[in-house]
């Protein structure tokens, strides 16, 4: 379906076939990206890799999203006048992706990286608390 979609989108110009190769082509990604567990573990579905996988690239696509549609002001932000909070932006979004894969997570090297990164987001809020309350 990759193929034919492609196919049909190079080598027609109108807009009616356009529209009927994008569909094919979508449907074909659709069907590749569903199987993309099993293409990973090599026929196991239910492996902690798939999991691991899909929730970074759930990660990366949400942030990829967010700077696409706010990367101005988030740059805006964080050099500008809210440079002072690098440190919490930072540390929340470490200490929520950290705990996502710590929760769905039976390997013991999986388990360690994220508990290491999830002190690291706990210190950084800290330290952003502690700087927060010497101010006032």
């Amino acid at each position: 379906m990759l193929a034919i979609g492609g196919w049909l989108g190079i080598n027609y110009s109108d807009a009616q076939t356009d529209r009927i190769a994008a569909i094919v082509f979508g449907v074909g990604g659709g069907l590749v990206g569903d199987e993309i567990g099993l293409l990973i573990t090599l026929g196991d579905y239910y492996s902690e890799v798939t999991y691991t996988f899909v929730i970074a690239l759930l990660a990366f696509a949400f942030l990829g999203t967010l700077f696409r549609r706010h990367g101005q002001t988030i740059i805006k932000e964080i050099f500008g006048s809210m440079r002072k909070n690098v440190d919490l932006y930072v540390g929340l979004f470490l200490a929520f992706l950290s705990t996502a894969f710590l929760v769905q997570s039976d390997n013991v090297l999986v388990i360690a990286i994220s508990g290491a990164t999830l002190l690291v987001a706990i210190a950084l809020v800290l330290w952003h608390l502690f700087r927060y309350l010497i101010r006032r």
